[in-house]
């Protein structure tokens, strides 16, 4: 049982995802983000997305993409 507790609260503590908000096709239109959201949006083909991120200071950004179900058909 002490199995199933571990998984549960591991679960609940997954972040909420956000949804990518379109258009942000261009800078004038880019999607806000802030410190540790995630995000699920759409890429295809020809399909060039904009965020913005404000900081208060420097700061290191990692930004990772992944296809579900298996690798992405295009290169992100």
């Amino acid at each position: 049982m002490k199995f199933c507790s571990a998984s549960l609260v591991f679960l609940l503590a997954l972040p909420a995802l956000a949804q990518e908000q379109e258009p942000n096709n261009d800078f004038g239109s880019a999607t806000t983000i802030e410190h540790g959201d995630v995000l699920r949006g759409e890429l295809t083909p020809n399909d060039n997305d904009y965020f913005v991120l404000t900081t208060t200071g420097q700061a290191t950004l990692l930004f990772y993409t992944a296809q579900p179900n298996g690798g992405a058909r295009i290169d992100t």
